[in-house]
């Protein structure tokens, strides 16, 4: 059941022993009376009152806010068991028709910090990557190890996403001993899942853009230091020019390679993805995701796990293949079903 914002008013009706209590929220309305000493569940707020040092008199009041919103911090202990891999899922509405997760990941936990302010955390300001939801029924593929969780879902024929903790990276533990990656399909607080917006886009394969650089972005990768913005897609002549000339922004190969406007030659596939088609005998080749920045240190992170690049050629909305006897799920970035907008998701 959703639960909106309000503020509880629990009210006692009746001092005998047990003691009664009405139950009024500011938006839901008046529900089931409480008992003292009995836990107390309507679906929409769950608490038990129990007796104190001073007897309850009739109209005391206990007014309890609880706010639209959410949030859960998880550790992954990576693939041997002694990592210590810190990510964070906030909830979001405005309790009409915005329904998001906002994603976050971080370099440690502290139990007295939100989920804007824990160790390493993605901040408000810098945008956090976001996915949209909505209260029907979504179809899921989620698959998890010890590094990392990425979930694929529907949304009433829209393919939603999100990529949390590691990635496999290029280097050795030594140069990039904590290589996290969060991803979702969006930074703004204004999309629904119905948004046809450029900026509504999948983490594999989110928008370059050129204003207010890379802050449109929707895959976040850290260095040690900071959280790079890495998108995908060109989606106006300039931006892949902008884009690439910005420290500590990037993009995916080998999304980068494709789209409106020629970025510079040396910042780019000499095959342009849009271009791959599938094998000759129609079995489709997976490609890594490489998430990479130029400047100012020329970072390769390395690949993302579990997710590829796949030509969307003949493909339709959950397709699936099998390669060397491992399932995978084809899906369109978002809303968009352009052949050079693809990703396979396998399913182990």
């Amino acid at each position: 059941m959703y639960a909106p914002a309000e503020v509880w008013s629990i009210t006692c009706t009746n001092v005998g022993l047990p003691a009664v209590f009405s139950v009024v929220g500011s938006v839901s309305g008046a529900q089931a009376d409480a008992t003292a000493g009995v836990a107390y569940d309507n679906g929409l707020i769950s608490f038990t009152i129990s007796a104190g040092g001073t007897a309850w008199e009739v109209a005391d009041l206990i007014e309890v806010t609880v706010p639209n919103w959410y949030e859960i911090f998880f550790e992954a202990p990576g693939n041997g068991g002694t990592e210590e891999i810190y990510m964070g899922i906030k909830t979001y509405t405005n309790d009409i028709t915005i329904d998001q997760w906002k994603l976050n990941g971080y370099t440690g936990y502290n139990p007295a910090a939100d989920f804007s302010n824990q160790p390493g955390a993605i901040s408000d300001v810098e945008v956090q990557p976001r996915c949209l939801l909505w209260g029907g029924v979504m179809p899921y593929w989620l698959v998890a190890n010890g590094r990392r969780v990425t979930l694929f879902y529907e949304v009433a024929g829209v393919i939603e996403c999100m990529y949390l903790g590691f990635i496999l990276p290029y280097g050795l533990p030594t140069e990039n001993p904590y290589p996290m990656a969060v991803g979702g399909t969006t930074v703004w607080s204004t999309h629904a899942y119905t948004s046809t917006s450029e900026y509504h886009a999948a983490f594999w394969d989110g928008p370059c853009e050129a204003y207010n650089i890379g802050n449109y972005t929707t895959l976040r990768c850290w260095d040690g230091a900071s959280w790079n913005k890495i998108g995908g897609h060109s989606i106006l002549s300039d931006r892949f020019v902008i884009t690439y000339e910005a420290s500590n922004h990037g993009a995916n190969w080998p999304y980068h390679s494709c789209g409106k406007g020629s970025p510079p030659a040396s910042l780019y596939s000499s095959i342009p993805w849009n271009r791959i088609s599938k094998n000759s005998d129609d079995s489709y080749c997976l490609f890594p995701i490489i998430p990479h920045v130029p400047l100012p240190d020329r970072i390769l992170f390395g690949e993302l796990e579990g997710i590829y690049a796949v030509p969307g050629v003949d493909l339709g909305p959950l397709d699936t293949t099998t390669i060397n006897a491992v399932d995978y799920i084809l899906v369109g970035n978002t809303f968009r079903s352009d052949q050079n907008r693809w990703a396979a998701l396998r399913l182990e």
